[in-house]
């Protein structure tokens, strides 16, 4: 006969054996979980922020750095890599320089730096810092970097990071974790206002100084280029005359019409020598921001003139000084940056050539009215209209001097 005591004993039996053997898989799964969660976990949690965290202020054409700050979480938490996007409007604010490692200027104790700009309309500087020696590492509260910024259009708004798109990283003695969670981030905002011009009072010159007028053109650069008018290309000019050197002159030249070429012809009047007294056998030496030194000897020009001094005359009166026509002989472009000192050095080169290639090959870009110093025609871009003329501007080597 079937006992009924004896199968609910069996059954009882079953079920705890069951249940026992569940628990177990589930305690090791659980441990293996809690061992895997321990090893990817954050050692500590971290802040990335841009200082100064109020308001910075630009002029349009001004650079200033915005500093990147670290903070581990704790002093124990050593960082030896970050990684971050920070975001801004490229019709307002842009970098400094068209090589994008050249803005960043970090901790001694992080020996690389890796950059890019990622394009929009709201542009983003995906940025790299690390040790990657691991020769020596931070911990605490530091900055790791200064950023140099530019003012490029009036205009304001945010400096961003961006948190999902930021890790911190170091190599922690006694922990396997090597990721510092980030707790929080905090950008920065900007405003950039017109460059201002300040009245300052001014003398007439001497009586008898000569009054130099004359019209020229840039070399590749249209009517319509909407980046090479009033202050951001002025002109220098310094004239030579009976063995006698003028000082450095600066003008703010006014747009006034186009030569033959449909290039720009741009127009001083009545600038005053002061300081000379030469007003025949003259030679006037030009000099844009981006370009080589260009001599005039004769009026309507339109070659290289290799005489000494010059055939030129001018005279102290604003009624009966020639306004001298230079404007078939443009200035040529290339002279954008010097080996050592990083402005320029009179001499187009493959030093000049680099700086322009890197910027075309960031299409870097400025809003109109915006300067860049690798856009020799003006258009508002480093592009290979730029390259052009450029190569064209080989045959002038170096700043004509005599």
């Amino acid at each position: 006969m079937f006992n009924s005591n004896n199968m609910k004993k069996i059954n009882y039996t079953a079920v705890f054996w069951v249940l026992t053997s569940m628990a177990l898989i589930g305690g090791l799964a659980l441990a293996s979980q809690s061992q895997d969660t321990r090893r990817g976990a954050a050692f500590s949690a971290g802040r990335l922020m841009l200082l100064p965290n109020d308001k910075i202020s630009f002029t349009v054409g001004q650079s200033q750095n915005v500093q990147l700050w670290v903070n581990s979480g704790n002093a124990s938490a050593n960082v030896d890599a970050i990684r971050t996007n920070i975001c801004f409007n490229k019709n307002f604010l842009n970098l400094n320089d068209p090589v994008v490692e050249n803005n960043i200027k970090q901790d001694p104790a992080f020996d690389t730096v890796i950059a890019t700009l990622k394009d929009g309309n709201t542009q983003c500087l995906d940025l790299s810092i690390l040790s990657v020696s691991k020769k020596a590492s931070k911990n605490g509260l530091f900055k790791i970097a200064d950023i140099t910024f530019k003012g490029v259009g009036t205009g304001s708004g945010p400096i961003d990071i961006i948190k999902d798109k930021t890790e911190i990283s170091g190599d922690n003695a006694g922990s396997l974790d090597k990721t510092i969670s980030i707790d929080s981030v905090t950008g920065t905002t900007f405003e950039v206002t017109p460059q201002t011009s300040v009245a300052v009072p001014t003398t007439p010159p001497p009586a008898g100084t000569p009054l130099l007028s004359f019209r020229f053109a840039y070399a590749g650069v249209k009517a319509n280029a909407e980046c090479s008018i009033g202050a951001k290309w002025p002109v220098k000019i310094m004239v030579r005359g009976n063995g006698k050197i003028s000082k450095a002159y600066t003008a703010i030249p006014t747009l006034d019409g186009t030569n033959s070429r449909g290039e720009a012809v741009y127009k001083v009047t009545n600038l005053a020598l002061t300081d000379f007294d030469q007003k025949s056998g003259l030679a006037v030496f030009l000099k844009g921001p981006e370009h080589a030194q260009m001599k005039y000897g004769v009026n309507a020009q339109a070659s290289n003139y290799t005489k000494a001094d010059g055939e030129i005359t001018i005279t102290a009166d604003a009624s009966t000084t020639p306004i001298l026509d230079f404007t078939n002989y443009p200035i040529m472009p290339g002279d954008v940056r010097g080996s050592a000192s990083g402005g320029q050095d009179g001499i187009i080169n493959v030093v000049d050539f680099s700086y322009i290639k890197q910027a075309v090959s960031a299409r870097s870009t400025v809003p109109a009215g915006g300067g860049l110093d690798a856009d020799l025609n003006g258009d508002c871009m480093a592009n290979t209209g730029d390259v052009q003329l450029f190569k064209n501007s080989l045959i002038e080597k170096q700043d004509q001097l005599y």
